[in-house]
């Protein structure tokens, strides 16, 4: 149930491979648990089943408006994860969100997608990979109206299991190099991460 300080999301899906509209808004509003089982990607509703919605949903925000390439699909996004509006356009959200989530990780289509929100001088978070290369990424930041307007990253930044406590920090020493990899696709940037310190 929405409250009154609560921010309005939309939400773009989807792209192939690519559940996030499902879980992401499943996490802001709840799911509904017959529908969710029959969302294509049977990894959502067995992570979200491990939750306790309401208590573990992202307080402050709902998604109340959805849009995808095939109104089935926003439909059926919208019945597992309470979602009230299905719009014909995502364009047809600005004026009546606060924020949008480009939930949907084909880079090519991330430009296009995100000009009018930019334009409208809504904040978006952008699935990862924000761009496949530089004049991309350039292009985009182009349309940045304030600093902030756009974010991406990926999740594996907020893990649990990467964060290093102040003792393992002492134990381990200065950090010369941090290597990882995670396989899929270099376009799906399920990426190689290579930092020098």
């Amino acid at each position: 149930m929405m409250q009154p300080k609560d921010l309005r999301l939309g939400i773009i899906g989807l792209s192939e491979g690519n559940g996030h509209p499902y879980s992401w808004s499943a996490i802001f509003n709840g799911y509904n648990r017959e529908v969710m089982a029959k969302c294509p990607y049977p990894v959502i509703p067995e992570y979200l089943s491990s939750q306790f919605f309401p208590h573990d949903a992202i307080q402050g925000a709902k998604v109340t408006h959805v849009w995808a390439q095939e109104r089935a699909i926003a439909e059926n996004i919208a019945a597992a994860s309470l979602i009230p509006h299905i719009v014909s356009y995502y364009e047809d959200m600005i004026g009546q969100i606060d924020a949008i989530l480009l939930a949907r990780d084909d880079a090519e289509n991330h430009l296009k997608m995100s000009i009018p929100f930019l334009d409208a001088g809504l904040p978006i978070y952008i699935d990862k990979p924000i761009a496949l290369t530089l004049d991309d990424i350039e292009s985009l930041y182009s349309y940045q109206q304030y600093n902030g307007q756009i974010f991406s990253c990926s999740a594996m930044r907020f893990s649990e299991e990467l964060q290093l406590s102040a003792l393992d920090r002492e134990n381990l020493g200065d950090i010369g190099h941090i290597q990882a990899v995670i396989p899929k696709s270099w376009k799906n940037m399920e990426f190689i991460l290579s930092t020098q310190f």
